[in-house]
């Protein structure tokens, strides 16, 4: 695990400001010296979570819950400590040093999200070329605004078999790489590999932390056809955070409303892949949430 000098913990606290933090989590309201709401960690009706700005902490009454910044940040995603403060540090402008201790699983499980970060810039790209105008018209059909697509980073697999394996080798990703993420399918009986989607629209899944760990495709043709990378989640949940969209105008409330732009009728709901399952959706409980149907 990747340690973090003292002075360089003290920086990122430093250099975020912890009512401003929870904010985006929890209404704060002004009570004395510190800041209270509902606490996010259980459920109550009357505001027992108080935030101390001077001292940089957090404490619930009702449920005993406390901490610094990073101890909330590693509760509300469901994050490790160092997560939270690789997280942190980019929220405070914080260059960490170099983790000389990382582990070879974690090089190979960073590899597989840089891949996906670089086929949801591919195919968003692609969406607003020439060649994405038979998507961009199915859009428009279906009444999706331009700015809303490009928001929530839909984008489209161009036809052809290898338009992604080309893109991924000018970026130096390998094709073993592809296969793993789901992004790529190998040939049977022989060597090489082939795109897995092609000619469709495509709607990215992100974890807790706004990272690309899955995409779900959906034809333009009639009756549309959906397929989406293996293992990827296809819970009618939304995967999107409030982070992506702006948690002040998207808090957990009854009046909450999420568009979900990937909805499947697959009754039992896939897993993550494997090498993102660290970060989990959102249980139900924790937003009284609903879901726009397109």
């Amino acid at each position: 695990m990747a340690t973090y000098s003292a002075a360089v913990l003290d920086d990122i606290r430093a250099g975020v400001d912890i009512v401003d933090f929870i904010g985006r989590f929890v209404n704060l309201r002004k009570a004395g010296a510190n800041w209270k709401g509902l606490c996010p960690f259980h459920g109550e009706k009357t505001p027992s979570f108080m935030v101390n700005p001077k001292k940089g902490i957090f404490h619930c009454f009702g449920c005993g819950v406390g901490g610094d910044v990073f101890g909330f940040l590693m509760r509300q995603d469901r994050l490790s400590f160092p997560e939270a403060v690789r997280a942190l540090a980019k929220t405070a402008g914080v260059a960490l040093p170099e983790e000389r201790g990382a582990q070879a699983g974690d090089s190979g499980r960073e590899e597989l999200f840089r891949a996906m970060a670089l086929a949801g810039r591919f195919y968003a790209e692609t969406l607003w070329k020439p060649a994405g105008e038979r998507a961009r018209a199915y859009l428009a059909e279906r009444g999706i605004d331009p700015e809303v697509a490009k928001r929530f980073g839909l984008g489209y697999a161009p036809e052809g078999w290898d338009r992604l394996l080309d893109f991924m080798k000018a970026e130096k990703v390998g094709e073993e790489t592809l296969v793993a993420a789901g992004l790529a399918v190998q040939r049977e009986n022989r060597s090489g590999a082939y795109d897995r989607f092609r000619h469709r629209l495509l709607f990215t899944i992100r974890d807790l932390q706004s990272r690309v760990v899955a995409f779900g495709g959906r034809s333009t043709s009639t009756p549309p056809r959906r397929r989406s990378t293996p293992r990827a989640t296809s819970s009618t949940r939304p995967t999107w955070r409030a982070r992506r969209c702006g948690r002040r105008t998207a808090r957990c409330s009854s009046r909450a409303t999420w568009t979900a732009s990937w909805r499947t009728s697959t009754a039992s709901p896939r897993r993550w892949p494997p090498w993102a399952r660290r970060s989990r959706p959102p249980s139900s409980r924790s937003c009284a949430a609903t879901a726009t149907r397109w």
